[in-house]
């Protein structure tokens, strides 16, 4: 009985969410908003402009610049000592030697 009831419950479930899925689209409100603006303007501009300029500049410029720069000096790792050329492995318990080369 319970399970019948569930069953029911999940279909009107999809069922009002397929419904609300489908429904009609609003249409889009148009807004149409009118706005005057008067303005005024009067602009005058005279100019008169007579320039006579001689210039004559002479500079001299001596600079002297000391600089110090600090250097980072890192140390270089010493070389790695040279593998054996061969392996040997020995059994503790049986006392048998097993060499492998490289």
């Amino acid at each position: 009985m319970s399970r019948r009831i569930l069953t029911l419950v999940a279909f009107v479930a999809v069922l009002s969410l397929v419904l609300a899925g489908c429904g009609a689209t609003p249409e889009p409100q148009v807004v149409v908003e009118t706005v005057v603006v008067e303005t005024e303007k009067e602009v005058v501009v005279t100019k008169e402009v007579e320039v006579e300029k001689t210039v004559i500049e002479t500079v001299e410029v001596e600079v002297e610049v000391e600089k110090e720069v600090e250097v980072v000096v890192t140390a270089t790792p010493e070389p790695m000592p040279e593998r054996p050329a061969e392996l040997t492995i020995v059994d503790t318990n049986s006392g048998a030697n097993f060499q492998w080369y490289w």
